[in-house]
C-alpha cells in the first residue's frame, strides 16, 4: 500500500462540505501523481455520490509538496493557523470546477465491492 485518501463529513451545519486528506506514506511512491489521482477520484465520488459542493484540506505549513498538489487541483488558501502550524485550502465546486473534475476522472470506472473470502 502506498498510502490512503480520506473524506471527512464533520460539519453538521453544512452537509455539502467535505474535508479531504491524502497521505502517501511510502517515500518511493511520492512525486509520481498517486496523491493527485487519489484526490481527484475521492473528490469525484464526493461530488457525484454525496452531493458535496465544497472541499477543504488542512496541511502542515511545511508540507510544500502537498500544498502545491492541492493548488494544482484549484484549491485556494483561506486560512493559516499558527497554533496548529497548518494551512487550510478550500475549493468551491462551481459548475466549471465540477465539469473540470469530472473530465479529469472520466477514465475511472466504479466496480462493485467483492468480498475475497
Amino acid at each position: 500500500m502506498a498510502g490512503d485518501v480520506n473524506l471527512f463529513l464533520t460539519d453538521l451545519g453544512d452537509p455539502t462540505l467535505g474535508e479531504i486528506e491524502v497521505m502517501i506514506a511510502e517515500p518511493s511512491c511520492r512525486g509520481q501523481g498517486f496523491g493527485t489521482e487519489a484526490a481527484l477520484m475521492m473528490m469525484s465520488y464526493g461530488v457525484t455520490k454525496l452531493g458535496l459542493t465544497k472541499f477543504e484540506a488542512k496541511i502542515g505549513q511545511g508540507n510544500e509538496p502537498s500544498i502545491r498538489m492541492f493548488q494544482k487541483l484549484h484549491f485556494e488558501q483561506v486560512a493559516v493557523s499558527s497554533v496548529f502550524q497548518e494551512v487550510t485550502l478550500r475549493l468551491m465546486m462551481s459548475e466549471p470546477e465540477r465539469q473540470w473534475l469530472l473530465e479529469q476522472t472520466s477514465h475511472v470506472e466504479e466496480q462493485p465491492y467483492r468480498d475475497g473470502s
